[in-house]
């Protein structure tokens, strides 16, 4: 007659030679195969986010760098610019001086022509015409023959006459030239003086415009850096991740190739058998 049982023996080892002591080895590498491969997925987890944030300032990075070139050619050309307005400045600075002299030497020449030409007028030709007409006026109520004036001496005076005519018409010729040269020396100088002006204020632009591209140079230089160094950082970061997944891969391999050893030597699946009940 077959022996009555009082228990149950759930998942019984098969292998007679399998000792409680061989069982609880088998569940401890079972235990630390599960917390090796735990660690393997938390540090594959932090090598993914820190292998993303490498991506992402990666990006950043060109994006900066190609932002702070544009910015260091933007303030070049400015600067070259800006070199060529103070010439074009400079120029007409100096030019300003020469056209404010030469309107200060057009207005005298002009006002000495115009006084030369009054004095030649009132005290030269009218002078000369008031002294033909009175001899004129006198030979007409003097009838003497030996007491008027000569033909010879009215011919004289009145070639004198005609000279200082034609003097004085050449004089006014020429006043009114000195007056035409005072003239476009005026406007020589007015656009000058213009020019000069727009050439100071396209300077204060200009300066204004290096002033705020070195800034954004400097700015957008200073980001690249900051995230140039955050960059540095992620990769050393990435070689100790990367060196600890390895590590945590080499583990769990090495704990999984023992666990099926040990499950294999002892034809065992992992559950201690269950005492049998009285």
């Amino acid at each position: 007659m077959a022996t009555p049982t009082t228990g149950t023996i759930t998942s019984t080892p098969n292998d007679a030679n399998a000792t409680t002591q061989t069982i609880d080895f088998i569940e401890n590498l079972k235990v630390a195969l599960d917390d090796a491969k735990n660690t393997l997925a938390t540090r594959q987890a932090r090598l993914k986010n820190a292998t993303a944030s490498k991506d992402s300032l990666s990006e950043q990075f060109l994006s900066t760098q190609t932002a702070a070139t544009l910015a260091k050619n933007n303030l070049e050309e400015a600067e070259k610019a800006q070199q060529q307005i103070n010439i074009i400045s400079d120029f007409f600075a100096e030019r300003v001086g020469v056209t404010s002299q030469m309107v200060g030497v057009a207005t005298y020449t002009a006002t000495t022509m115009y006084e030369a030409t009054e004095f030649m007028g009132k005290e030269g030709l009218e002078r000369i015409d008031n002294i033909l007409n009175l001899v004129l006026e006198y030979n007409k109520t003097d009838k003497n023959a030996d007491t008027q004036w000569t033909p010879s001496f009215i011919t004289t005076v009145q070639a004198s006459s005609a000279k200082a005519r034609t003097a004085l018409n050449a004089a006014v010729k020429a006043t009114e030239d000195s007056f035409t040269t005072l003239v476009s020396s005026l406007q020589i100088d007015y656009r000058t003086k213009d020019y000069y002006q727009r050439c100071l204020s396209y300077q204060k632009m200009m300066a204004s415009l290096v002033e705020r591209l070195t800034s954004e140079y400097v700015l957008l230089q200073i980001r690249s850096d900051q995230v140039d160094q955050q960059l540095q950082e992620v990769e050393m970061n990435l070689t100790t991740l990367n060196a600890a997944v390895d590590e945590s891969s080499f583990e769990v391999a090495q704990l999984q190739a023992e666990y099926t050893a040990a499950q294999k030597g002892a034809s065992y699946t992992g559950t201690k058998p269950a005492h049998a009940s009285s």
